[in-house]
């Protein structure tokens, strides 16, 4: 807001926000279902359940794999998009504001 109202224009950077929260979001959830299904390992005994405990952990190591996939996505598209998206606003001319600065 106060980018805002110095004139400069911040809509890339808030829609860059939206999708970034959107990602952390994604990524927050697909670990707390990695978490679920580590848990449930624990209901079956290695070696005594006929390859359950197995299947179970082989289901949360997929999950495991697509929260880092998560990860890297959020850390990608900050490094690429949002960084980018800032130093074009920190490159931009400032709009004349309509009230004049008291000194």
């Amino acid at each position: 807001d106060r980018l805002d109202k110095k004139g400069y224009n911040t809509t890339q950077l808030r829609t860059d926000g939206k999708t970034l929260d959107a990602k952390i979001k994604k990524s927050t959830d697909d670990y707390a279902s990695f978490i679920t299904k580590l848990e449930a390992t624990k209901q079956y005994t290695c070696g005594a359940s006929q390859g359950q405990f197995k299947t179970s952990l082989e289901a949360a190591r997929a999950q495991l794999k697509i929260f880092r996939s998560d990860v890297q996505d959020v850390r990608s598209f900050y490094k690429l998009t949002v960084k980018t998206d800032l130093q074009a606003l920190k490159n931009q001319k400032v709009k004349a504001s309509s009230s004049p600065k008291a000194n």
